[in-house]
């Protein structure tokens, strides 16, 4: 019986001692599943940490997003008001051409109404109106290049303005892109805290598995409490407390674990929530880019467009103005060269006419010589039909005879010259009056 006792005793001990290893096995692990725990939280809290800064640095960069936004959209607006403005001022200049045109026709419809004026002035009153005339080009001509430099210079503007519109546009894609790589991080900190979920969920698994090992352990010790000694429940009931309290401890990390995921599930939300508006955000601010990148763009071929217009009137206009300098030189010639002969031609004319006076004073002189009735009662070849009509004592035949003179006088006189005091005659064309 003593020996059997031992025995008993022996296996007991053994079976003790077995369970005893496969308790500090069990604590081993729990001292390396708690270590592994707080690591994790350790990485948990850093995760946190790394999202709660990229939530703050993707909420300045969505503010500054927004404040570069605000900013292009002004430049936008004021390349609008540039590009206005430029259309005012073709406005203005297209009036001015209209007015000059008006001006032009003016000055022709004032040309034809003086030509026969023109024909009975001297050299010197059409020497003062080509003077005027070039007055008024050069005027002209001062105007439109003034126009040119103020065109110019809104061009240059808003080549400027289109510069300052492009670096808008490029600040606004580099944030825009600093705003992508911050929700890739938050992303990939997601991703991270999926990962740790995944191993808290397999923990998870393995408590429940240790509890349902300790549970079937306290029934198989509670089992054998029925039918062993009082040496056996003594050491059994020892086992069972430590079974027990191992239960409870499991328990715990279980429950910890639990609110851990718990915690973790809420906060997944939330990042999950923020990735998404932050996506939101992308998109917007993308769809922004995209109608600041399609603004920028019709806003640039606009301005090229009207660059173009611009510097062809400037080409026109230094060709006109090309014209008029070479129309004034050839007219100031021209007009050299009529003074010259309408100066001989005045002379010539001035000579004659004296003649004709010395004609007539020499067949009045004649006429006094001879007396009034010698006119009637002398031979055919001594009478002129000119005196006779000149001694007449009728006041209306003595009229008539002197308008026949005067008209005689104007069909004696030579020949105008060629170069007559009509424009196209004098100039060879009406271009100077029209320009």
């Amino acid at each position: 019986a003593a020996t059997a006792s031992l025995d008993a005793e022996k296996a007991i001990r053994e079976q003790l001692e077995k369970e005893i290893a496969e308790k500090k096995q069990q604590v081993n692990e729990l001292t390396n599943t708690m270590t592994q725990l707080t690591s994790e939280l350790i990485a948990k809290d850093e995760a946190q940490k790394k999202l709660a800064a990229a939530k703050e640095k993707a909420e300045k960069d969505a503010q500054e997003a927004n404040r570069r936004t605000a900013a292009a959209e002004k430049a936008q607006g004021e390349i609008a008001a540039t590009v206005k403005q430029l259309e005012e001022q073709k406005n203005k200049l297209e009036q001015i051409i209209i007015a000059n045109k008006k001006r032009q026709q003016e000055l022709e419809q004032q040309v034809k109404t003086e030509k026969d004026a023109l024909k009975k002035e001297s050299a010197q009153i059409l020497a003062d109106e080509h003077k005027k005339a070039q007055t008024e080009m050069a005027t002209l001509q001062q105007q439109q290049e003034q126009q040119i430099a103020e065109l110019q210079n809104t061009i240059n503007s808003l080549r400027a303005g289109i510069g300052q519109s492009k670096a808008a546009f490029e600040q606004e894609k580099r944030e825009a892109q600093s705003t992508v790589t911050a929700l890739q991080e938050a992303q990939t900190t997601l991703k991270e805290a999926r990962t740790l979920n995944a191993n808290r969920l397999l923990r998870l698994a393995i408590l429940r598995r240790t509890k349902q090992k300790s549970e079937a352990r306290e029934a198989a010790i509670k089992k054998e409490l029925a039918t062993a000694t009082v040496e056996q429940q003594k050491v059994l009931k020892e086992k069972l407390a430590q079974e027990q309290q191992f239960k409870i401890d499991i328990e715990k990390l279980r429950n910890q674990e639990e609110q851990n995921k718990q915690k973790f599930d809420k906060e997944r939300q939330t990042l999950l929530a923020q990735s998404l508006e932050s996506e939101k955000t992308i998109a917007t601010y993308t769809k922004q880019i995209e109608v600041l990148k399609s603004t920028t763009r019709d806003a640039i071929q606009q301005g090229k467009n009207a660059e173009k217009r611009a510097e062809q009137r400037i080409a026109e206009l230094k060709e006109q103005i090309k014209k008029l300098e070479k129309s004034i030189t050839e007219k100031t010639a021209a007009l050299a060269r009529l003074g010259q002969e309408k100066v001989a031609e005045r002379e010539m004319l001035e000579k004659e006419i004296n003649a004709l006076k010395n004609q007539i004073n020499g067949v009045k002189e004649e006429k006094q010589k001879q007396g009034w009735f010698s006119w009637f009662g002398g031979s055919q070849s001594e009478r002129t039909d000119k005196p006779e009509r000149r001694t007449s004592d009728d006041p209306e035949k003595a009229r008539k005879a002197r308008r026949e003179d005067e008209t005689e006088m104007e069909v004696i006189k030579p020949a105008e010259s060629p170069r007559s005091w009509d424009i196209e005659d004098v100039f060879g064309t009406t271009e100077f009056f029209d320009a």
